[in-house]
């Protein structure tokens, strides 16, 4: 390793120094993702006439071949660097943070510079839920007054992949995403459909084009539900049963059949008659009560036409 000379304090177990390049690396869970190439070449090129302004910040970690020092924040001033061929990079190390210290010091750094588009501050916010923090800790640690900020990125992760990415490319707001986010997969394409052709291109028509989806869903929902009481579970086995066994004996009687009722005498057709008549009209009730369930549905599907 490389012998480092230069250091000088900055505070408790803090130091600024030139470190080699071949010795520091990016944090593996960096939050920003999204380095955009023209604005790193013109970085880079400052620093090759002014040098690098602030310096990064790493925390020293054993690795095979000996300490190197993990980036906690200025991956993008380090890439600047290594792309103006500099050998070294003026850093400040960080022996007194553990892991989770680091991700926290990644994030909030990040933020402040503004460095993160909304998908990433979003998985950034995951990252520290799963590490152990909760909404409300997290609402602390960044100094916001609420919660709001951190549930709506964490509700942009529920849009599908394509709109995450079109999201962090800037193609599409993240207000648009978030509305966007309360449907499910299908009807966010919906509303995404409804926005490039004109019925949803302002924040109020996407606001009631969503709702309307939205409660479209959920009423679908309600008609996909089983049944759950013995009541409805009896009742639809027995119209299933009549209709069934209903298809199967009216499929049975054939044309010679209805010639020889016709013909035949039969002592009881006219009981026969009054029974096949309340049979004709507990068919139309169940047909009846079907239709409605079928405008029903017909209905709901209506509602964002």
């Amino acid at each position: 390793m490389n012998t480092v000379t230069n250091t000088k304090q900055t505070g408790p177990m803090n130091t600024v120094r030139p470190l080699p390049l071949n010795e520091v690396y990016p944090n593996p869970n960096q939050p920003r993702k999204v380095f955009a190439a023209d604005a790193l070449q013109e970085l880079s090129d400052s620093i090759k006439v002014s040098g690098l302004m602030q310096p990064i910040i790493v925390a020293p970690r054993c690795a095979p071949g000996g300490l190197r020092y993990m980036i906690i924040a200025g991956e993008r001033r380090y890439r600047a660097t290594t792309l103006a061929g500099l050998a070294t990079i003026d850093a400040i190390v960080r022996e007194d943070v553990n892991d989770a210290g680091i991700a926290e010091l990644a994030l909030i750094e990040n933020l402040l510079r503004q460095d993160l588009n909304e998908i990433e501050e979003a998985g950034a916010y995951r990252a520290m839920l799963d590490g152990g923090h909760t909404v409300e800790s997290l609402t602390k640690l960044m100094g916001l007054k609420s919660p709001a900020k951190i549930v709506n990125r964490l509700a942009l992760l529920k849009l599908d992949p394509a709109f995450q990415d079109a999201i962090s490319k800037g193609a599409i707001p993240a207000s648009q995403g978030l509305e966007m986010s309360r449907l499910n997969r299908e009807g966010q394409f919906s509303a995404w459909r409804a926005i490039q052709d004109g019925r949803a291109d302002t924040g109020p028509k996407l606001r009631r084009f969503v709702a309307a989806l939205y409660d479209l869903e959920n009423q679908e929902m309600l008609f996909r539900m089983e049944p759950t009481t013995e009541r409805e579970k009896t009742a639809l086995a027995k119209v299933d049963r009549f209709i069934e066994q209903a298809g199967k004996l009216l499929s049975s009687i054939t044309e010679d059949d209805l010639t020889v009722i016709e013909e035949v005498v039969k002592s009881d057709a006219g009981v026969c008659v009054d029974r096949l008549k309340a049979l004709v009209a507990t068919s139309y009730t169940i047909m009846n009560a079907l239709a409605a369930n079928l405008a029903k549905q017909d209905a709901t599907k209506e509602t964002v036409q």
